[in-house]
């Protein structure tokens, strides 16, 4: 059942991920789905955005699927942003806007072009046990289709899984 507002943040880097990726299935969740649900849809990655009041929730959800699901976890939104932390169960945490460096990271791990993963900046990623932070992406304004200018900082307080 929808809570509020649609998670427009998310919507935003699905549409972007398809315009660029369109080989790429996209599913969004604006609610947390039954853990097997979500594992039997087998996706190559899962990623979580999140306000810092839903954190914990989000970090329960994910350590919990961790142990079982063999893909790419990622956090993102404001919490991952303001924070610069990324979970133990974490494999990537994106920083600021994330269109692009989600477009990013998706290209690297589905063309297996690791080397380049340090590249991308508003990346977080462990390094043999240390944080690596790739540095800030330059926030863009873009004019939608409608005509609204928008830039963010992926505000929205919904759960995306890709």
């Amino acid at each position: 059942q929808r809570r509020g507002f649609p998670p427009l943040g998310v919507l935003s880097l699905a549409s972007y991920l398809k315009k660029y990726k369109t080989e790429v299935e996209v599913k969004v969740y604006d609610v947390f789905p039954e853990q097997q649900e979500l594992l039997s849809e087998n996706f190559d990655i899962i990623a979580f955005s999140c306000m810092s009041i839903q954190y914990p929730d989000v970090c329960d959800y994910a350590t919990q699927i961790r142990p079982v699901y063999k893909g790419t976890l990622v956090i993102g939104g404001v919490h991952t942003t303001l924070t610069r932390m990324l979970p133990d169960w974490a494999d990537f945490g994106i920083v600021g806007e994330g269109e692009q460096t989600l477009l990013e990271l998706v290209s690297c791990l589905m063309e297996k072009r690791p080397d380049d993963l340090t590249k991308i900046p508003g990346l977080l990623l462990h390094n043999y046990e240390k944080l690596i932070y790739t540095g800030d992406r330059e926030i863009s304004a873009r004019i939608t289709e409608n005509g609204f200018a928008f830039a963010y900082q992926a505000t929205n307080d919904e759960e995306a899984k890709i």
